[in-house]
Order: structure tokens, then sequence, then C-alpha cells
């Protein structure tokens, strides 16, 4: 490499620094919500989409039963996507136990390229209170999440709220990696809300008032794109309030999910979440994802350099050792929040494997068609 190349590569890590260190101070900006109880209730209808999620929903709904807020304050509307399963039964099955709960079914009306946006607005046309709390059906949530965002959305005014999604913890470096892979997107998320400038969140953990869904036109202008119910509908509604989409900082309002079993698996969940972003009309957000590929991109070259003249991996691993440092800074400051401890062996070999795994994903994201409960969707 000459001076110039090695001079390039020293701006790239400077420039990424700097970006973990915004996102770094960022989180701090945002502080823990200690919620106290508050006589007002706001009335909230939950929704979720699900196909195929037999194995996955008598946890879901079982932590729904068990939540610590009024009955009549809240109710649960399920959209069925074209189940094959016996998803349906098992929400009739629970609709007609728990009949003191407001549970509803309802058959997807599919109307455009995006599933889980038609689900959402299906269930909103049948909705009856004026917050909409989504989640996902291979999640569970906490007892006192409504509580929360009742007290959060009442203290801040807020019209958008968004919470904390963690992973189970589960055995295995595919597992282990996944969280990891997570807590770095969590940072990013929570960095960016600390300075009023949110690039992402998930739409497994989200609440929002649905006067505001209307007034941006829910999803319209990105009906085509099959992700993005979640990010699309924040940066409308950023746009239309932009001082009350908030980030809930609470862990009794952090929703629990289950990562994926297999690398194609979670390969193919990736790319669809790397076509989501390269559509979001926002700058910043590219600008992250540009300094981030480019950084790992920088580490798989002098790596492949590396080995053609040894003299470099003196400078790879002085790029890696920069890199893992301050990434460890940003990742150190999330599992406090999440209240997930890391292996220090997982965390080495993850950074590792980081670079190539998240290279391929933005490439054959880019470029490729990617499949998502058993359908294929073209970018």
């Amino acid at each position: 490499m000459s001076e110039f190349w090695i001079f390039i590569a020293i701006i790239i890590t400077l420039l990424y620094i700097i970006l973990i260190g915004c996102l770094y101070f960022g989180i701090k900006r945002i502080p823990r919500f200690q919620y106290q109880h508050t006589t007002t209730k706001l009335s909230f209808s939950i929704i979720i989409a699900f196909r195929d999620e037999a194995e996955n929903l008598p946890t879901l709904l079982a932590s729904l039963v068990a939540l610590a807020y009024p009955k009549n304050f809240f109710e649960i509307l399920l959209v069925n996507d074209a189940s094959s399963d016996d998803s349906v039964a098992i929400v009739r099955n629970f609709a007609a136990e728990y009949s003191d709960i407001n549970v509803r079914v309802f058959n997807n009306d599919r109307r455009t390229n995006a599933p889980k946006k038609d689900a959402i607005n299906t269930a909103i046309r049948q909705s009856n209170f004026d917050w909409i709390v989504t989640t996902d059906a291979d999640c569970q949530v906490p007892k006192n999440w409504l509580q929360v965002y009742n007290a959060f959305i009442m203290t801040n005014k807020s019209v958008f709220v968004a919470g904390l999604v963690k992973y189970k913890l589960q055995n295995g470096f595919l597992h282990q990696f996944q969280r990891i892979d997570w807590m770095s997107l969590t940072g990013v998320t929570i960095g960016s809300f600390g300075w009023n400038k949110p690039l992402m969140c998930s739409g497994a953990n989200l609440a929002y008032s649905k006067k505001a869904f209307f007034k941006v036109n829910a999803f319209e202008g990105n009906e085509h794109i099959a992700s993005g119910d979640d990010v699309f509908l924040m940066q409308k509604i950023k746009e239309a309030y932009p001082n009350r989409v908030s980030f809930v900082n609470a862990s009794d309002a952090s929703v629990q999910t289950k990562s994926l079993d297999s690398w194609r698996g979670l390969y193919q969940q990736r790319m669809r979440w790397a076509v989501k972003t390269s559509s979001i009309p926002n700058h910043h957000i590219k600008w992250v994802g540009l300094v981030v590929f480019t950084m790992n991109i920088l580490l798989l070259l002098v790596l492949l350099i590396a080995f053609f003249n040894w003299n470099y991996f003196r400078f790879f691993f002085a790029l890696f050792l920069v890199k893992v440092l301050f990434d460890s800074l940003l990742i150190k400051r999330v599992s406090i929040i999440l209240h997930q401890q890391l292996a220090l062996k997982t965390w080495l070999l993850s950074s590792l494997y980081y670079p190539l795994f998240s290279t391929l994903v933005i490439v054959k994201g880019l470029f490729t068609n990617y499949k998502w409960k058993g359908r294929i969707f073209t970018k």
C-alpha cells in the first residue's frame, strides 16, 4: 500500500471513531425512564401480524394475558397473514379462554407488496383506541409494558415512541453473534435518538398515535418495499412532528425475542433489513451505513493484502484493535442497558467475523432477491 492509501485508511478509521463516539454520547443523552403509576389511562390497540407462528404464539399470548393494565383499556388485534399451520386455531382458542379481554383475529387484506404494512393497515381500520402498540408474534412482552408507555407518553407528550428489544439468552456462537450484532444496531438506534435524529427502530416494540399515523398517510410512498413498517413510519412522523418522536429507555418496557436458528435465515433477515435501510430517504442513515461499510471493507482489503505482504499484518491488527476498542465501548454501554453481559471470547470472534458478514449482507441485499417467511421478495 502506498502512503496515499495508508492516509485514506487512517481517514476512514477516524471517521469511524467519530461515528462511534457520537453514538456513545448520544446514548448517554437518553436517561433511564423511571415510570410512576398515573391516574390517567390511555387506551391501546395492540397489533400483531403473524404467519406460521404456532410455535411462538403461546408464549406471546401468555405474556399479554399477564399485562398489569386494566383490561378495558386495551385490545389485542391479531392479523393472520396466510398461515398454513395451527396459528389461527391457537389464537381463536386463546380468545375463547380469555373472554374478559377484547381479542380479535382478522385475515390480512393484501393490497400491496408489503404484507406487514397491509396487516397493520388491516388492524388499524378495525381498532377502537387512539394509541397503537405493535409487537411481533415471536416476542414476549413484560407485564408493565403498557404501564410504562402510558406514563412515558403522558410525561413527554410524544406521538411516536420506540422501545427496547433484546434477544433471549441462547447458547452457541450463532445465537451469541446475533445478540452482539443486535446490540450494535441498538446502539445506533438509541444513540441517534439521543441527538434527536432517529435513524432506526423496531416494530417489535413501538407505540404511536393513530392520529399521527393517518396524518402522514400511513405507509403511502413505500408500499413497494416489503419491510420497513417501523422505520419508514418513524421518519414520516418525525418530519410531521419534529420534537415528539421519542425513545423510552426502560427495562420494564423491553420486549424479548428469539434469535434465528440458522445462518441462512440470519443472512436472509439481514438482507431484508439492508434493502429497507438503503431505501430510507434520510441522508444521516446513509452516511452511517457508508462509514460502517467502508470500515469493514477496509479491514477485509488490508487483511487480503497482508497475505501477500506480511508486513501489513501489523497494520491490519492496528486497525482491528482500534475498531474493537471503540466498538466495545458502544456495545458495553448497550449491554448495561439491556442487562446482558458478553463473554470476551465470543466478542472477539464476532468482531473478526463481522466485517465479512456485514459486507456479504450489504452486497447481496443490494443486488439479489431475498426469501422471508416462505416468500421471495424483489429489491
